[in-house]
């Protein structure tokens, strides 16, 4: 391997671990939802939204609710990071205990 091939291999590696950082799970989870082989799960989900702490310091609480029964729970600075954190971990439930009612 030349020295050109490892560095843009070195670069490739670097692009996918920075990509993975910024993955949109919200549309992701979306997708998931919509094109369920079951037909458009899309109408059994909500978002539940919340906040703790100071105003100056506000963590916000998204909560996914699917067909009545909480599926993650995420946390962050802004809504739309604690949305990202729950839709996360909501496929990662999904992935290992099924799709409830499913």
């Amino acid at each position: 391997m030349e020295a050109g091939e490892d560095a843009r291999s070195v670069l490739f590696v670097f692009s996918l671990m920075t990509y993975a950082d910024k993955t949109d799970y919200v549309v992701a989870l979306n997708n998931f939802l919509q094109e369920h082989p079951a037909g458009n799960l899309s109408p059994f989900f909500r978002w539940l939204m919340t906040q703790e702490g100071p105003n100056h310091q506000v963590v916000h609480i998204a909560t996914a609710v699917f067909r009545g029964v909480a599926v993650g729970e995420g946390r962050g600075t802004s809504k739309g990071r604690a949305k990202n954190a729950a839709a996360k971990d909501v496929l990662a439930n999904f992935q290992e205990n099924g799709v409830p009612g499913s």
